[in-house]
C-alpha cells in the first residue's frame, strides 16, 4: 500500500467524524456497506435456523451435526481457486455469482424435500447430501467474502482519486462494522421469528413438534430469507469498477504520485 511521505497529523474526533462521512460519500462505498448490511442480516439470521433445522426439521443427532464442521474445507477450496477466478473475473461478477448460488442453494435444500426428492430423515445418504450442501455453501460464503475486501482496496484507489484521501482504514472498518452489526442483529432477528412467527415451542424433543410448526421454519429458513438477497444483488449492479476502470484510475494515481515526488 502507498506509504505516507511526510509526518502524520493527528486525527481529532471532529475530523475523524468527517472523514466517516466523507467515506459515505463515495458512491461504491455505500453500495457495498449496505449489500453487506442486508447480507449479513440473512446470514445471522440463517446461523440462528440452522441448529433448530439441523436436529428438528433433518433429525440429525450429536453424532451427525459434527460432521458439518467439514463445512471448512469449503473456506480452503476458495482460497485455492480465488486467484484463478479473479484473474479471469471481474470481482464484482463473482460476487453476483456467489449471492445467486447460496440463495439458490438455500432454497433448493428445503424444496427438494418439500416435493419428495431427498431421501427421509434417518438415512445416511440424507447427511452425505447436506454435508455437501454445507461445504458448497461455505465456498461461496468465503467467496463472497475475499470479493468485498478485494473491492475495497479498489474503492480505496478510486476515493484517492477523487478527493486526494486513502481511506482503506475507514472503508474496512465501515464494512467490518455493518457486517459484525447486522449478523447480531440477524441473530435477533433469528429469535423473534421463532418465538412470535413460528412459535417454535419449548422443552419437545426431535419428533415431537408439530409439522405445520416444521414447515413454517422451513419456508422462512429455506424460501423467504435467502429472497432477501435479491437487495444486495440489485445494490452490486451499480458497482462499475471492473478492471479496466481500476487499472486507468491507478494509472492517474501513479501519474500524480510522480508528478508530486518530482523535482521542481
Amino acid at each position: 500500500l502507498p506509504q505516507p511521505s511526510g509526518e502524520l497529523p493527528k486525527t481529532d474526533p471532529k475530523e475523524m467524524l468527517l472523514r466517516i462521512v466523507e467515506a459515505l460519500k463515495n458512491t461504491y462505498f455505500r453500495v457495498l456497506f449496505i449489500a453487506t448490511l442486508v447480507a449479513s442480516a440473512v446470514l445471522g439470521t440463517g446461523q440462528v435456523f440452522d441448529t433448530y433445522m439441523n436436529t428438528f426439521f433433518w433429525g440429525f443427532g450429536p453424532e451427525e451435526l459434527k460432521w458439518f464442521s467439514f463445512a471448512i474445507f469449503g473456506m480452503l477450496i476458495t482460497i485455492l481457486t480465488i486467484r484463478p477466478l479473479q484473474a479471469r473475473f471481474e470481482k464484482r461478477d463473482l460476487v453476483l455469482v456467489a449471492i445467486v448460488s447460496i440463495s439458490v442453494l438455500q432454497v433448493l435444500k428445503v424444496s427438494l424435500r418439500f416435493v419428495g426428492w431427498l431421501p427421509e430423515n434417518g438415512d445416511p445418504l440424507l447427511l452425505q447430501i447436506l454435508v455437501l450442501h454445507a461445504l458448497v455453501t461455505g465456498y461461496f460464503v468465503s467467496l463472497t467474502l475475499m470479493m468485498f475486501a478485494s473491492m475495497m482496496a479498489d474503492i480505496a484507489d478510486h476515493q484517492e482519486l477523487q478527493n486526494g484521501l486513502r481511506q482503506e482504514g475507514v472503508f474496512s472498518g465501515g464494512i467490518t462494522f455493518s457486517g459484525k452489526v447486522t449478523n447480531g442483529f440477524g441473530l435477533i432477528l433469528g429469535g423473534l421469528l421463532l418465538d412470535l412467527v413460528i412459535v417454535f415451542p419449548t422443552g419437545l424433543q426431535p419428533g415431537e413438534v408439530a409439522q405445520d410448526t416444521l414447515i413454517r421454519m422451513a419456508i422462512i429458513d429455506g424460501i423467504i430469507m435467502p429472497a432477501l438477497n435479491i437487495i444486495p444483488f440489485l445494490l452490486l449492479l451499480k458497482y462499475k469498477l471492473n478492471r479496466a476502470a481500476v487499472q486507468e484510475i491507478q494509472m492517474q494515481l501513479n501519474a500524480r504520485r510522480q508528478s508530486a515526488e518530482a523535482p521542481n
